[in-house]
């Protein structure tokens, strides 16, 4: 698994200046039935993802930050400002949701063969169904362009105000990974921006 090469799109997986003790689960291998899948979510810390399919037949369905899916519920805790949602199975959301829906309020699709890798951008809702048994690697990572979004959210740094604020927008933030305290998360999170920004200004000379 850890010996898959990552997709040209991915190079530039920050998190990795962690360690592998240090840095959150990131990479998995998937696999599942016909008719099974993933419903609607939006990628963990605000990571965008790749996914690359090995064997089997995937429909994807992608909605673009600040556009809710149909069907699906987003719900503030007025108390805390955690953002939860509720969706049905994606097999579900295929048979009895997307046939109603104008073209103007269907999704961005694609069908993914063996040997295809899909992107997923930081905050893009989608969901998964398995056309075929199929089996797939995935993984989430932080690149410069949403790195300030996922040190933010690993940090927890997100008030009950602002978090209401992306929930206008339409974007839920999924609660942030277990950290033993706030200080270890942040202190881990400097540490990437600090590489991040020496590994720029190398670059750039």
């Amino acid at each position: 698994l850890h010996e898959s090469a990552r997709p040209a799109c991915a190079e530039d997986d920050l998190l990795a200046t962690l360690g592998e003790e240090r840095r959150p689960p990131y990479r998995w291998l998937v696999a599942g039935p016909a008719r099974s899948g993933a419903s609607w979510h939006v990628d963990p810390a605000r990571t965008a993802a790749w996914n690359a399919l090995l064997s089997g037949t995937k429909r994807w369905a992608l909605y673009p930050p600040g556009v809710a899916p149909p069907g699906v519920e987003v719900q503030i805790d007025a108390a805390t400002g955690a953002i939860r949602h509720s969706s049905p199975p994606s097999l579900r959301w295929f048979l009895e949701v997307y046939p109603y829906l104008p073209p103007e309020r269907r999704p961005l699709e694609c069908v993914q063969r063996p040997g295809e890798t899909i992107f997923v951008p930081s905050g893009w809702w989608h969901c998964v169904l398995n056309l075929e048994e199929s089996v797939a690697v995935t993984q989430n990572y932080a690149s410069r362009a949403n790195l300030s979004a996922v040190c933010v959210d690993l940090a927890g740094r997100l008030d009950a105000q602002t978090r209401r604020a992306f929930l206008d927008q339409g974007v839920p933030l999924p609660p942030p990974p277990p950290f033993r305290t706030q200080r270890e998360a942040r202190g881990l999170l400097r540490a990437v921006r600090a590489h991040s920004l020496g590994a720029g200004a190398g670059a750039s000379g």
